[in-house]
Parts: C-alpha cells; sequence; structure tokens
C-alpha cells in the first residue's frame, strides 16, 4: 500500500517518512516503486524452452495403451507451429500450445510397437522462427497378462 507522506509541514516530512519506514514489520511504502519489464528466461537468441512433464524419464507404456505427452513452453512472441514425435513418427495430429504455455498429446502405443527405449521429441517453432526443442525416452513394454 502507498501511503501519501505530503505533509502541510514540509519540514517534519524527512522525520515522518523515517519513522513510517524505520518502524518494525512496516508495510508502508513511501514513494512509488519503480515499474519494469520481467521478461521470460528463454534459450539462446531467445529462442523458446520446452519442458516434458509426461512421460516421465524413462517411464514405461505397454504397447496398445494412451500415452500422454504434456507439458509447457516459455515464448517471448508466439508459437507458430509445435510438432510432437514417437520416435521418428510425428503424433502431433492438431495439437497447439495454449496461451499459458501449455501442451497435451494423447497418442496410442501401437500395439506393434518394438519393446524397448523409444524418443519422445517436441520441438516448438515461435513466431520469429527460432525453434525450441525437448526430448525424453520412455520404454515400451508388453503387458502382463496375470
Amino acid at each position: 500500500m502507498v501511503l501519501s507522506t505530503k505533509l502541510g509541514n514540509t519540514l517534519q516530512q524527512a522525520a515522518y517518512e523515517k519513522y513510517l519506514t524505520g518502524m518494525e514489520n512496516s508495510v508502508y511504502l513511501t514513494s512509488e516503486p519503480a515499474t519494469g519489464s520481467c521478461t521470460v528466461p528463454l534459450g539462446p537468441e531467445n529462442a523458446p524452452i520446452v519442458d516434458i512433464s509426461k512421460p516421465t524419464a524413462n517411464q514405461s507404456v505397454v504397447a496398445g495403451s494412451n500415452l500422454e505427452i504434456s507439458g509447457s513452453v516459455a515464448f517471448q512472441t508466439g508459437i507458430s507451429s509445435l510438432e510432437v514425435k514417437f520416435d521418428a513418427t510425428s503424433i502431433t495430429a492438431g495439437a497447439t500450445v495454449q496461451p499459458n504455455g501449455s501442451y497435451v498429446v494423447n497418442y496410442l502405443v501401437p500395439v506393434g510397437t518394438p519393446i524397448g527405449t523409444h524418443m519422445v521429441t517436441v520441438n516448438v517453432v515461435d513466431s520469429a522462427g527460432k525453434l525450441g526443442t525437448a526430448t525424453v525416452n520412455i520404454g515400451v513394454v508388453v503387458a502382463v497378462i496375470p
């Protein structure tokens, strides 16, 4: 809260401000705080920063089941494209980055997918043509029948 410190008697102004700001746990501001802009931390040359929150590294997924790929993107101007890949196959299919920077893509891992390690890649190009990318390795397993 900004408190007006304009006194009728200007000779007491300095003492009054010292009293207000010197109080223990003072919540008063005696002048308007400086303004400015806070820039989003970005990659080299202000490229977008891509984060994959799901799946996590080395997470296992059963062949034939759904794999949710989600995360966030920090960007400066806007996003022109989002591409999600499972190994070399593009699985984007209409996915977009939301205004808050989040994205979600659901992918049905084919039944015939080889067992082992696979890579999920997310590529984002901003409106200035700068690329941000993230990758995570996951494991594909066969369902265990009880």
